[in-house]
């Protein structure tokens, strides 16, 4: 259809279990995705098989092919944790009521640290502490939450919640390390592991259990640090809003959830996969790499 075209009064006629379907075998070429939504390949099928174009052409037609096509039009939001414009992006999905609750899946890229923080703690340590990571796990936080923070409350929160982001990402560089020091000792010339663990090895001299020791200690005094400052924060701004409190809550629980799913994930402990494509994500890892 093209987006000058006005649809016909029998096509808006329909009622919109049939708009829906029309809608459908223009994106998927089916009534519905002719893949497992819950698979591991979802956000390959849901980018690669689809026909996202005609839907936001169909949308130009008019106000109601406009409001059913919304429903196919963002099935997979990406965002990049080194691209802080990206996750503006995502957080400003998320306030866009007629959008965000079709979002199906968030596609997340990870990078390795700059060369120059790997080769100096300090800046490792205050890379940790600044906007950027905080600005990931915020983003697709408060995405699920279905909840916006206001620049002020942003403002406001900022000295408080920096030391959660930085035990999450130290956590998160305990737990992917024996992965990426495997991947390493079977490709050599795949270069290094820019991972905090690895770092204190190179700086310190010492060996990998007592370097996970030491980053662990640091993750755990930065958590214990987050705590105190979301007690002196009720404190100081009692009462403070349910919104809030909602949110530091949360907060609290993404350094213990990063922990338990750390644990049982797929990623790290191959023995729990399930899913027929399991080991995929490691051959695409090494043939990215090289």
């Amino acid at each position: 259809m093209e987006s000058n075209t006005k649809p016909s009064a029998a096509l808006l006629g329909l009622p919109n279990e049939l708009l829906d379907q029309i809608l459908a075998e223009v994106k998927w070429g089916a009534a519905a995705p002719a893949f497992d939504l819950d698979g591991l390949q979802f956000y390959e099928n849901l980018t690669h098989n689809t026909d996202t174009a005609s839907i936001q052409r169909v949308r130009l037609a008019c106000r109601r092919l406009a409001s059913r096509g919304s429903v196919l039009l963002l099935p997979v939001a990406s965002v990049s944790i080194s691209d802080p414009a990206s996750v503006d992006r995502l957080e400003q999905i998320a306030g866009l009521g007629g959008l965000a609750p079709y979002v199906k899946a968030v596609h997340v890229y990870f990078d390795f640290y700059r060369a120059d923080l790997a080769a100096d703690i300090r800046l490792l340590a205050m890379h940790l502490m600044q906007k950027g990571p905080q600005l990931f796990v915020e983003s697709t936080m408060l995405f699920g939450m279905g909840m916006t923070l206001t620049p002020e409350e942003d403002a406001l929160l900022a000295d408080v919640v920096r030391p959660c982001y930085a035990a999450l990402a130290l956590a998160n560089d305990y737990f992917s390390f024996d992965r990426e020091w495997a991947e390493i000792q079977t490709n050599p010339v795949g270069g290094k592991p820019i991972n905090a663990v690895w770092l204190y090895m190179q700086w310190r001299g010492l060996d990998a259990p007592i370097a996970k020791r030491l980053v662990t200690e640091a993750a755990n005094r930065y958590e214990t640090r987050f705590l105190e400052l979301c007690e002196q924060f009720r404190r100081q701004h009692a009462p403070v809003s349910p919104k809030l409190d909602v949110y530091l809550r949360a907060l609290s629980y993404q350094v213990s959830g990063n922990v338990v799913w750390s644990l049982n994930c797929p990623r790290y402990h191959p023995e729990f996969r399930y899913d027929p494509n399991a080991g995929v994500e490691d051959a695409m890892t090494a043939e990215q790499r090289g």
